[in-house]
């Protein structure tokens, strides 16, 4: 079912249902587009489809569709850096200038997660996922307990699809223990290791890393009228063991819908 060369105030077709290919190509919708609880087997935008900028002007609640495209003229471009961009640029148009300007929907987003997954574009699956988490924050449907719990999430593990990011947040930590455990602040547990080697880094590695044994903290220890450093010593634990909590759990509400992909440090 083409649909092409036209410019509309308004489409409105909820329930749709097209078994065949829906193609859109050189479609300007400038009113008010509802496709609510519509079905496509095989949908694709080519060049120029352009849909209301404003989220209440755009419903796509309950739609499903089995395949998505940018259009097949987007297929098979040369391999070139410029062809690459356009192509990616094609992509990433189904999610910002497709879903993203429709009403908040979680179960649009899932849809084009999978349709992305399936496409073997695991990059825009995420991509489509996080901005699900984000949005999900800013329309107001958390609690603000909630949303300050999704903003780190988004922040430290991009909501749970970047666990590696927790690994970059460690590194001020540990530089930062580094300095507050230098030598002359620490003293041994015991008499008899007064005569080991001290090193900082591994202290300060060793208190960040759970379940990590370096024979550091073990033998070392801030002296015991230093209030400060023996603070801090509790806290590159407590931080330690909350980053890497959450850079290992599995990926929140990724289990939704028709799919479940868990990601963890260990990938």
């Amino acid at each position: 079912m083409p649909i092409q060369a036209i410019r509309l105030d308004t489409l409105n077709a909820p329930a749709l249902e097209v078994l065949g290919q829906a193609l859109f190509r050189d479609v300007k919708i400038t009113g008010q587009a509802d496709l609510t609880n519509a079905h496509f087997r095989d949908l694709t935008f080519a060049e120029d489809t352009t849909w209301p900028n404003q989220e209440s002007l755009l419903r796509l609640e309950g739609i499903t569709f089995s395949h998505i495209s940018p259009g097949s003229g987007w297929e098979g471009v040369s391999r070139n850096e410029q062809g690459n961009n356009a192509e990616q640029a094609r992509w990433e148009s189904l999610l910002y200038d497709w879903v993203d300007r429709s009403a908040y929907s979680p179960q649009v987003h899932q849809q084009l997660e999978n349709a992305f997954q399936s496409a073997g574009r695991s990059d825009l699956a995420d991509a489509t996922f996080e901005r699900m988490k984000q949005r999900e924050r800013t329309s107001g449907h958390l609690t603000w307990l909630g949303s300050v719990w999704n903003f780190l999430l988004c922040v430290v593990i991009g909501c749970g699809r970047e666990p590696h990011r927790a690994l970059y947040w460690s590194v001020p930590i540990v530089i930062f223990g580094c300095l507050v455990f230098r030598g002359k602040h620490m003293k041994a547990r015991r008499a008899e290791d007064e005569t080991i080697v001290y090193n900082a880094f591994w202290y300060s590695l060793e208190l960040f890393l759970p379940l990590v044994t370096l024979l550091a903290a073990d033998v070392w220890i801030p002296k015991q009228d230093d209030r400060f450093r023996n603070t801090w010593h509790g806290s590159i634990q407590f931080w330690g063991g909350s980053w890497f909590s959450l850079g290992s759990r599995p990926s929140l509400g990724s289990c939704e819908g028709s799919r479940c992909r868990t990601k963890s440090l260990k990938e």
